[in-house]
């Protein structure tokens, strides 16, 4: 530490004994990337095939193919966006939960049930009612409201990411 109170950049920030820092960048699961360059290649391959059929079409198809085009690749685009810039970031009060530039959570720490491990994340994406913000299809939490909503997360370090939750809340008298 410097004299004037603030760490050098070689100096590792504190991390508390527990284990968990308090902003996490998780790196997206080998499974999750294949899964999501698998439906862009498939994307491709439909696009590949449906050409050809557009050759004779006239003005109108070629403007519908061009919005739904578009729409699915830029889903795709931000799709793979979010598997790199998924954060989860812990303050004394509430749980920010952020994947991409198109999905983010806010969670106070009093509106938590429970902090469940699970090993095999169903709504990476946020499918089927639940909101994902999980860029790992393994290996992940399920964290559950009161008011019944549920989030699925995929921390670096999942059994200190639920205990650091679990101590907060317990702090604000939830969970």
């Amino acid at each position: 530490m410097r004299p004037s109170g603030r760490a050098s950049k070689s100096e590792k920030p504190n991390v508390p004994s527990h284990g968990w820092r308090d902003v996490d960048h998780p790196r997206p699961g080998a499974s999750y990337l294949a899964l999501l360059f698998g439906l862009a290649a498939l994307w491709c391959l439909m696009c590949g095939l449906a050409l050809p059929e557009l050759r004779g079409a006239g003005r109108l198809e070629w403007i519908a193919a061009s919005v739904v085009g578009f729409s699915v690749s830029g889903l795709i685009v931000a799709t793979v966006d979010a598997a790199f810039r998924t954060r989860y970031e812990i303050s004394g009060h509430e749980l920010r939960l952020r994947s991409g530039f198109v999905i983010t959570a806010v969670i106070r720490h009093s509106d938590v049930a429970t902090v469940e491990r699970v090993g095999f994340i169903p709504r990476v994406l946020g499918w089927g009612g639940g909101r994902g913000l999980a860029n790992r299809l393994t290996d992940g939490l399920q964290i559950t409201l009161h008011s019944g909503a549920v989030y699925y997360v995929s921390p670096t370090n999942p059994e200190a990411f639920s205990g650091h939750i679990r101590s907060v809340s317990a702090d604000c008298g939830s969970g």
